[in-house]
């Protein structure tokens, strides 16, 4: 049993010519039809190629979450001195 997976299909035009990349990963992509990643492939055989799917929203939620925490680990320690102050 090899479980639930997901089968990824990447177009990419090289001379004019267009190529299909099939990929199967067990861990979904936030990706969508049409979005835009980076396909890297063999010059002398562009039939050989690795996808590598950038999705823009995953980098956003955890570039957020990152300026949240860090945000937090400044802010908060003024709040507790303040705070012991009064």
């Amino acid at each position: 049993d090899t479980g639930t997976g997901y089968v990824y299909v990447y177009s990419y035009n090289v001379n004019d010519t267009e190529y299909q990349l099939k990929t199967y990963n067990r861990i979904p992509h936030t990706n969508e039809i049409g979005d835009v990643g980076t396909i890297r492939y063999n010059p002398a055989k562009p039939k050989e190629a690795q996808a590598f799917p950038a999705s823009q929203k995953l980098l956003k939620i955890i570039l957020i979450t990152g300026i949240v925490m860090l945000l937090l680990g400044i802010i908060l320690p003024f709040v507790g001195i303040a705070l012991s102050i009064m």
